[in-house]
């Protein structure tokens, strides 16, 4: 077989939805291509040995040159028997070229989980069943990079993701994007950055997954709107007990030194 056709590149981002995820989780891909197999009539030589002197040279190998005028102009090589002199044929099977006619191939890959970009892959050609290449196969895999996900060396999966503002304050659950799907997560407004124990990359190929870092950034509107302001006016007005005084202790506190501070001055 053609080494040149021994040789395949494997992606795993056919869609934005799929880039890393499979490389994490490991995927069956299908890969397709051709291979090119050496002549066996002529051992690729692509013509076939007669023996005796060559019928056209007369075993020279060579054959005279002519000018325009007819005087001897020196030699050329034979292009019956290429110089050597020998009486050979091209081969019929594969019409002088060495090489049989390109042939497809369809075969079943199994990507194991944790694969890294410009990771090697070997499939054993005598396990692969009919239809496939008949020799090994060696695969380079690339992965290509997440619309959400960035990966880290260590394994660790780290998403940014925007999250409503007002949700993040109310301590609401929103769902979190991970290789294997959606998850909930339950926010608290004291905290932007969470921890996902397991839903990272694997740290070597077919080991163990690290986690996910997911980093919040809280949206808020831009611009308020009339309703948001009365509500707003409302909750500010729920911190605050008689007379006007933070209900907090730390407010309390603080209001108070600042008070002192200003009768100081």
């Amino acid at each position: 077989m053609d080494t040149e056709n021994a040789f395949a590149e494997l992606g795993l981002a056919p869609d934005a939805t799929e880039r890393e995820v499979k490389a994490a989780v490991g995927c069956i891909k299908v890969l397709r291509g051709k291979v090119t197999d050496i002549c066996a009539t002529c051992a690729g030589a692509g013509h076939q040995v007669l023996g005796g002197n060559c019928a056209r040279c007369g075993g020279s190998g060579a054959i005279p040159k002519r000018s325009f005028f007819g005087w001897p102009a020196g030699v050329t090589e034979c292009e019956a028997c290429l110089g050597g002199g020998i009486a050979r044929q091209p081969c019929v099977a594969c019409r002088g070229v060495g090489k049989m006619a390109p042939r497809g191939y369809k075969m079943n890959v199994r990507i194991p989980h944790g694969v890294r970009d410009g990771d090697l892959l070997h499939v054993d050609g005598q396990r692969v069943r009919a239809g496939g290449p008949p020799a090994d196969i060696e695969i380079r895999v690339e992965v290509s990079e997440h619309a959400f996900f960035k990966l880290d060396d260590d394994g660790t999966i780290r998403c940014e993701m925007p999250v409503d503002g007002f949700a993040w304050i109310a301590n609401r659950e929103v769902k979190v994007p991970t290789v294997t799907g959606f998850q909930a997560l339950q926010l608290s407004r004291d905290r932007l950055s969470y921890r996902l124990k397991g839903q990272g990359f694997p740290v070597q190929r077919r080991g163990t997954r690290g986690d996910q870092l997911v980093t919040l950034a809280p949206i808020f509107p831009e611009q308020l709107s009339a309703d948001q302001q009365i509500l707003l006016d409302q909750l500010l007005a729920t911190s605050s007990g008689a007379g006007g005084e933070a209900l907090d202790e730390r407010l309390r506190t603080w209001n108070r030194d600042l008070r002192a501070w200003e009768r100081s001055l």
